[in-house]
């Protein structure tokens, strides 16, 4: 993976220096680009569009959909997953022959909105006091079976002991962008939903987040594979050497994302 990542940030160099000429005006990037990415791939788009005659064009999902989407031959260029266990999976299948790279790191907040009978600042200990004094509504997660940050709300409310109790309130959504809606604008009154999109403006007006602590779930290892790029003329190979560039790293991190994890 060395070698790929010296090969396609000489791709990114180029195609900056070249002031954006690698790509025809038509040529287009369709990316799969996991829910949880909503906000951060405006300005990624935007930016990487600025410096490159390519557009993109993102399809947003819960990771184990749109790697199934894959699995049907969907063209996509790229893939950016939330959850790295889908693209491995795709590999042990003999669909993709690359695994990628891990790009960002998630994390986990408690969003609780504004009228709620519970405080997010009071964490999950609030949860379980809201729960107890039969004071809790519906709590939205992502859908465990489909997207990791689903299956990290799960095992952090088996971890505190209170997923067995919850099953009358927790609201199941079909990725986490849906989670954090239901969570904002009801019918849910809370809900464990990526840190990256609690933290934007638009939930920020509607209620309030805290951060749960990482030991309590696995690490949520955000992973991407290059489906269809062939040097340096593709701009899905610039594309990719964007999203792992010091600019798009930064951009990662300030909606919310840690740095990917060493391997």
């Amino acid at each position: 993976m060395g070698a790929r990542r010296a090969f396609l940030t000489t791709v990114m160099g180029l195609a900056l220096a070249s002031g954006g000429t690698t790509a025809g005006a038509q040529d287009s990037v369709r990316v799969a680009a996991a829910s949880s990415l909503h906000y951060a791939m405006k300005d990624l788009v935007a930016t990487f569009e600025r410096n490159n005659d390519a557009r993109v064009r993102v399809s947003f999902g819960a990771s184990g959909a749109l790697a199934r989407q894959i699995r049907r031959g969907a063209p996509y260029a790229v893939f950016m997953a939330a959850d790295e266990r889908a693209i491995e999976r795709l590999v042990d299948e003999d669909v993709i022959d690359d695994e990628g790279e891990r790009y960002a790191t998630g994390g986990l907040s408690l969003f609780v909105r504004q009228g709620a009978p519970l405080r997010a600042a009071n964490g999950l200990e609030g949860l379980a006091a809201a729960l107890d004094g039969k004071r809790l509504g519906r709590v939205a997660i992502p859908d465990p079976g489909e997207a990791p940050y689903g299956r990290a709300a799960r095992d952090v409310l088996r971890e505190i002991n209170l997923w067995s109790g919850m099953q009358d309130h927790v609201a199941v959504a079909e990725n986490a962008a849906r989670a954090a809606r239901m969570a904002a604008n009801g019918p849910a009154q809370a809900g464990l939903v990526p840190t990256a999109l609690a933290g934007q403006r638009a939930l920020q007006q509607r209620g309030n987040a805290e951060p749960v602590p990482p030991e309590l779930h696995d690490p949520i290892n955000h992973r991407m594979v290059l489906l269809d790029g062939n040097g340096d003329e593709n701009p899905a190979d610039a594309f990719y050497a964007f999203i792992l560039s010091d600019e798009g790293q930064a951009i990662l991190q300030d909606h919310g994302f840690e740095p990917p994890a060493e391997e």
